[in-house]
């Protein structure tokens, strides 16, 4: 990377990872970056329309939503989308609430933040999770919304729910051998 960054968004569409906003040394980016896997090459992309940082991203049709998240003052509701085709970043309709350090998965045409999106582009409520977490890791597998460990009010959590949007119920599954948060997780095939 051009430059030192923490608490990013970090999603990978088309080859390349885009690495979006984040901290370096206490000042919120709204910086975007790209890494050719291929190539093995660093490149600077359109920057965000808001300073972001602790939040999370996902793919969906071949964009990036960067979703909520802190610009170092308050946390945010704001959302925005990445199209990578025209390198252009386009503001979408915001959450009901701000939130920080936020999980994100695209699964069946939806965005989850441990919220969601609907096809007209609103934000709907959706079930409360079994443990009230943030800095979870979160991730679509297997039709689910998985959220792994995080944080209560004072702990990192050893915990994993998943979230069935067919009957907007959470579900607890086995624990991880260790307690973590600010994780990060990933579906190898």
């Amino acid at each position: 990377m051009n430059g030192a960054r923490c608490s990013i968004g970090a999603s990978f569409v088309n080859g390349k990872i885009i690495v979006c906003g984040g901290y370096d040394r206490g000042e919120c980016l709204k910086s975007v970056e790209e890494y050719d896997v291929v190539r093995g090459e660093w490149k600077q992309l359109q920057s965000m329309k808001d300073e972001r940082g602790r939040f999370d991203s996902a793919v969906l049709n071949g964009k990036v939503y960067a979703v909520a998240g802190s610009n170092g003052n308050n946390d945010l509701k704001t959302a925005e989308v990445y199209n990578p085709k025209t390198n252009q970043w386009t503001a979408i309709p915001p959450l009901s609430k701000p939130r920080s350090h936020n999980g994100c998965a695209a699964l069946d045409g939806f965005i989850f933040c441990v919220g969601g999106s609907s096809d007209q582009e609103v934000w709907e409520p959706i079930a409360p999770m079994e443990l009230a977490r943030y800095q979870a890791g979160v991730i679509a597998w297997r039709g689910l919304v998985v959220a792994c460990g995080g944080c209560d009010r004072w702990n990192c959590m050893d915990s994993v729910e998943a979230y069935d949007p067919k009957t907007n119920t959470w579900r607890m599954l086995s624990k991880m051998r260790t307690a973590r948060r600010g994780c990060a997780v990933a579906v190898i095939r």
